[in-house]
């Protein structure tokens, strides 16, 4: 009877044990409110992300090709309908740009990041209804041309509902909750 009951309570801790180490993953930091500043202070570097709600929004930096030709795409966006999630890529802070037959590195003005980072969030809740294409903007821009000229983006949701922005490790923004 001692070693059933031993047992059962050596049985109820490993479960315990388990339920206490699964519960314990590394989890995402995360800022959430129905009105969200992000204010870019640094060097966005290739590799960093932003998530805001179900859009990650990567910073690429383009490669440079044989012939120097200069491209005008800010950003493309990937749909992945298996993860309900889209994927914006973004340049990084410093960009190649072709000037005259030459590549040079640039460093993007950083208000180009908080410009960019809108466009990009309402280009992404764009929805293909019938057969046609339909640009619904689910996020507010509430701030003005010198604001973004120093890399700050206050958005909100038209909705109404909150908004939970993560970034990566490192990433030289900071993102905090406004209160109305």
């Amino acid at each position: 009877m001692r070693s059933y009951k031993r047992l059962c309570n050596l049985v109820f801790l490993g479960i315990v044990l388990c339920i206490v180490a699964v519960s314990c993953g590394p989890r995402e930091k995360y800022v959430s409110g129905e009105k969200i500043e992000i204010q870019y202070w640094g060097d966005i570097t290739p590799g960093s992300w932003i998530k805001v709600d179900d859009i990650i929004i990567y910073h690429v930096r383009n490669e440079k090709t044989e012939e120097c030709i200069s491209v005008d795409e800010d950003f493309f966006s990937l749909n992945n309908p298996e993860e309900q999630m889209d994927t914006v890529f973004l340049p990084a802070r410093k960009m190649y740009t072709c000037i005259g037959e030459k590549w040079i590195l640039l460093d993007q003005p950083i208000g180009n990041l908080a410009t960019n980072l809108i466009i990009a969030v309402n280009n992404s809740s764009a929805k293909i209804e019938d057969a046609g294409f339909k640009l619904e903007k689910v996020y507010d821009y509430d701030g003005n041309a010198y604001t973004t000229s120093q890399g700050q983006v206050v958005i909100k949701r038209f909705d109404g509902k909150k908004i939970r922005v993560s970034t990566s490790e490192g990433y030289q923004a900071s993102v905090k909750r406004l209160e109305d």
